[in-house]
């Protein structure tokens, strides 16, 4: 007698979660059941449930736990585990959702309780206009810029991606069609993205090295590589999950000549394709 007095307090301290096809989700001991219905004591309130009301019933005060699905096709799923066996995983995307899903098993790269990031190298591509706001004496105009890079996230930090960009404008001075500047930067950025609902917020920081050639127009050139420093924001918008994304850009380039900056405002759009 007493060994069954256990038996039934330990199962009903344990109980049973019930998803409903509506879905809610019940959690409680079945104290009786039938062929149409299913008893469920719910903390001392019994509810009476009528089977074909049920999608399923999980023995065990078991919770919808949190995963991560990476397919072997590359795609990330993020839900919610119901179910699952040796062929199978049974989830739902949101815990009170009445719709399940089922992924076969031989479709999946790797299952995890921990968020996956993927590496997810990509490529970009983009132009705009170059604004020099501290040219000094030379007087340099506004000018066509064209960027180009690669990318990739880092897999130990959540949203932060590195980016390796090389860029081009060639910048005439407003005096003098003769005297131009040409302008390469060869920089290494961190990316944080801040993402939202319709677009993301990206914050970039970056150094490397300009390569400059410079004429004044008057017989003399010279040319140098140069200390870079860049620093922008921007806005990132999906147009093919987890594919094509289109950018804006709003940067603040700082070139070091000698003990003096050059001083350059860079607004330029793109798009990202990621692999």
């Amino acid at each position: 007698m007493i060994l069954f007095i256990i038996l039934v307090s330990y199962n009903r301290a344990n109980g049973e979660v019930i998803f409903l096809k509506d879905g809610q989700i019940l959690k409680g001991a079945i104290v009786d059941e039938d062929r149409e219905t299913v008893t469920l004591d719910i903390q001392y309130q019994k509810r009476k449930i009528v089977r074909s009301q049920i999608m399923r019933i999980l023995y065990g005060d078991t919770d919808l736990e949190r995963i991560y699905i990476l397919l072997k096709q590359g795609a990330l799923i993020k839900g919610f585990l119901v179910d699952q066996d040796s062929e199978k995983i049974i989830y739902r995307d949101f815990k009170g959702s009445n719709e399940e899903k089922t992924i076969d098993k031989n479709m999946i790269r790797q299952i995890s309780r921990e968020e996956i990031i993927q590496l997810n190298p990509y490529l970009t591509g983009s132009m705009g206009v170059f604004i020099p706001a501290g040219s000094g004496g030379a007087k340099l105009g506004r000018a066509p810029v064209y960027f180009t890079g690669s990318g990739m996230n880092l897999t130990a930090m959540k949203n932060i991606r590195l980016l390796f960009e090389a860029g081009y404008t060639k910048s005439r001075s407003e005096n003098s069609s003769s005297r131009f500047i040409e302008f390469v930067p060869l920089t290494v950025n961190v990316v944080y993205t801040i993402p939202f609902t319709y677009a993301d917020v990206l914050l970039k920081a970056g150094t490397g090295a300009a390569f400059i050639k410079f004429n004044n127009g008057e017989g003399d050139k010279y040319q140098s590589f140069n200390p870079d420093f860049s620093g922008g924001l921007g806005l990132q918008k999906e147009l093919f999950q987890n594919t094509l994304h289109a950018v804006l850009w709003i940067e603040n380039n700082l070139v070091l000549e000698g003990t003096v900056f050059m001083n350059n405002i860079i607004i330029r759009t793109g798009f990202s394709l990621m692999f």
